[in-house]
């Protein structure tokens, strides 16, 4: 039996205050990863899967 590859969560892009006072990380039905969010703000963009450490 062939295996499928794994399918990679998406990784939106959004602004860095959408997520201002997030405390957990979202997770999108179906994938076992939170999703790799890039975060853009006015002096640069970060990339993170960790958001309530980040």
């Amino acid at each position: 039996m062939k295996r499928k590859p794994p399918i990679a969560p998406p990784d939106p892009l959004s602004l860095i205050q959408e997520f201002f006072g997030s405390e957990e990380t979202s997770h999108i039905a179906h994938y076992n990863q939170p999703p790799m969010l890039h975060l853009l703000s006015p002096a640069c963009s970060s990339v993170t899967q960790d958001l309530a450490n980040f």
